[in-house]
């Protein structure tokens, strides 16, 4: 039954054959490798991801992040933002996951263009920005579509922004992205505007037109 269980969760974990294989120590004594490898949980995956950011001078067999990677592609649509960021946060420390990473966001980024509430997805503001930096700063690029549903959703989202750092941040990615001049774009460029006048302590003003030229020329020389 306990090896009926194993394949049923799991069909290319080292353990799909049962027990008598040999495995590398690595995964057969270590608790984390086991869940990764053979339970695709999503909490697991976020919280050795984490563990392994707070100290990468941990030792991690190379079965383990190709199933890590493998786990997240298949199971995106469960995962939140924060999840996703943390995973992605823990590939780009490992540079030998530099392909997987790649594949990550390349997955990502049709989820992010497919799914249909990203204030679902996306519980913090933080999340999502990381995760566009990191789409782009892998594939070189974000798709249209996603790029698109992203500039819906900071529109909607940009009280949420609490320092100038994260603008900074979202500036550039439009920057490198140039989104199309469209009204909801407008209606970002001019929230934007808004919310750096708050945290730099000034008054912000009413504008109506926003281009996003205007936006790095406040952000870079305030």
């Amino acid at each position: 039954m306990l090896r009926l269980l194993k394949t049923c969760f799991s069909s290319d974990s080292p353990f799909r054959y049962g027990s008598r294989v040999a495995v590398s120590p690595h995964i057969r004594d270590k608790q984390y490798d086991r869940d990764v490898l053979v339970f695709a949980n999503p909490k697991k995956l976020r919280d050795e991801s984490a563990e392994f950011i707070k100290d990468p001078s941990q030792q991690r067999p190379k079965a383990f992040w190709e199933i890590l990677g493998k786990r997240t592609n298949e199971s995106v649509h469960l995962l939140d933002g924060e999840t996703i960021s943390v995973i992605m946060r823990a590939l780009s420390i490992k540079t030998e996951c530099e392909d997987i990473l790649s594949g990550v966001c390349r997955v990502v980024s049709d989820d992010i263009k497919n799914r249909p509430n990203l204030v679902s997805r996306f519980s913090r503001f933080e999340d999502s920005v990381h995760i566009a930096e990191t789409v782009i700063a892998r594939l070189g690029f974000l798709d249209k579509s996603a790029l698109d549903r992203l500039v819906n959703y900071w529109a909607d989202t940009t009280c949420e922004i609490s320092t100038k750092d994260e603008i900074v941040r979202l500036v550039r990615i439009l920057s490198d992205s140039k989104p199309e001049e469209t009204e909801i774009a407008n209606l970002l460029y001019r929230k934007l505007l808004h919310r750096w006048a708050i945290l730099s302590g000034g008054s912000p003003q009413r504008s109506t037109d926003v281009s996003l030229g205007m936006l790095l020329d406040t952000v870079n020389y305030s």
